[in-house]
């Protein structure tokens, strides 16, 4: 019990009435009291209460409470140490007039997710494939080139089938395969859209992702990342250009505080297209979490996945940084297909075969190792190779003639069939077989 003053009043089955709290805990220190009978002996300070009780003060406690106070304080400092010296190890500092390395994509973090969770460009991507189509192939050239998702530090590749699908074989001989979200299938249906000549075919399949959205956050590897990133089978994704573009472009020092930010990618429609869509950490928990409140707000099951994610978002109070340079899209720039020598571009939509997914993730290699320039110096390149095989050819040509002009004439040993020589030699043996006869 707490006492301030012998004035306080207290009734015989020892409840406190109007007791204030003035001085408690002042000083971190307290009494302790007890009731004891008047007829009882005692020591100390005595309060005398209506009803024959009073309070006795048994001890101060000054001592225990100032000792248990240094206790506290050195191991808030320990802790506070400890913490400091796993952020210091996890941070790498920038050199001589240089910017930190907030990590590489090529870091191996395995299943060490405080190093994942540290890394601020760490990036968890996924597709999702339907089984029986193209994109399926388009997934397993992408694991083959090691390109696409499979640049990033975590990747997941669902698939509406029942049962895994098989992509090929790691380098280390085992098979990597599809996650299975079996469910109902999208639903399919025409619309109108801003520089379409007619009504095209519109894929209803928020249903099917929201089923891939929901997986990777049960998995739990994907929320350890700085940034979730859902792509289209039918494109082409450089995750190190992504994330040059958030570092550059996204507020990358802002942190990332609920609710999270997402990226717009298209300014002409002021909207997140579905072939890349980019979520903070703290995003992807908003929505995975409350899209349920969008469910009852939406006719979702009649939208397309990036329609129902990007409305969502907003409904949610989720921020959004504009980056158009993410994404070359056709259906956003209206420029057909897509220019893959452009460079910096991270993403490119649409490629729907291989031919055109292999041409574009090899233009943007050549970029990434040659530079902005890299079209003109291939041409170049490509112009001077010829010139040199069209000379080569020419010289060997010339070299031939030569040949043929200078050679002294052949000597012939008579086994020629056609020569004078062989038709005389032909006419003795005639004569002398006659002869022989006769």
């Amino acid at each position: 019990f707490l006492v301030t003053g012998a004035g306080d009043q207290f009734d015989c089955a020892c409840s406190m009435r109007g007791i204030q709290s003035q001085g408690i805990l002042r000083g971190l220190s307290r009494d302790v009291v007890e009731f004891v009978e008047d007829d009882e002996e005692h020591q100390g300070e005595n309060i005398y209460v209506p009803g024959g009780f009073r309070i006795r003060a048994i001890r101060n406690e000054h001592q225990f409470n100032i000792s248990r106070l240094a206790l506290t304080v050195f191991f808030s400092v320990a802790v506070a140490i400890t913490l400091l010296g796993t952020y210091l190890a996890h941070r790498e500092p920038a050199r001589s007039g240089e910017e930190a390395d907030y990590g590489l994509l090529d870091q191996d973090f395995g299943n060490k997710t405080s190093k994942i969770w540290n890394n601020r460009t760490s990036i968890f991507c996924f597709m999702v494939v339907q089984q029986g189509s193209m994109e399926v192939r388009l997934a397993q050239f992408q694991f083959k080139k090691k390109c696409g998702i499979f640049e990033c530090n975590h990747y997941a590749v669902y698939s509406d089938a029942p049962e895994a699908i098989s992509l090929g074989l790691n380098s280390d001989g085992t098979e990597e395969k599809t996650i299975p979200i079996p469910g109902p299938p999208a639903l399919k249906g025409l619309q109108s859209c801003l520089g379409c000549h007619s009504q095209k075919t519109y894929i209803m399949n928020a249903n099917v992702l929201m089923r891939a959205w929901d997986k990777a956050a049960k998995d739990g590897i994907a929320g350890q990342h700085s940034w979730i990133v859902k792509v289209d089978a039918d494109s082409m994704l450089s995750a190190p250009r992504l994330v040059q573009q958030i570092k550059e472009h996204g507020k990358f020092d802002v942190p990332d505080l609920w609710p999270g930010r997402f990226f717009k990618n298209c300014g002409i429609l002021d909207s997140m297209q579905g072939p890349v869509e980019v979520l903070s950490r703290q995003a992807f928990y908003n929505f995975v979490a409350n899209k349920y409140k969008c469910y009852q707000s939406m006719d979702w099951t009649h939208m397309g996945e990036d329609v129902f994610v990007l409305h969502c978002l907003k409904q949610l109070g989720v921020w959004s940084v504009h980056i158009d340079t993410m994404l070359h899209d056709a259906y956003c720039s209206y420029s057909g297909l897509p220019n893959c020598w452009e460079p910096n571009v991270a993403v490119f939509h649409p490629l729907k075969d291989l031919p055109g997914q292999g041409d574009c993730w090899w233009k943007m290699g050549e970029v990434d190792k040659k530079g902005p320039g890299a079209a003109e110096i291939d041409a170049k390149e490509a112009a001077a190779k010829k010139a040199d095989a069209k000379e080569a050819a020419a010289k060997a040509a010339t070299a031939q003639k030569a040949k043929a002009t200078t050679a002294p004439p052949r000597q012939s040993d008579g086994s020629d069939p056609k020569s004078a020589q062989h038709l005389f030699i032909q006419n003795v043996k005639q004569i002398e077989e006659a002869q022989a006869k006769s």
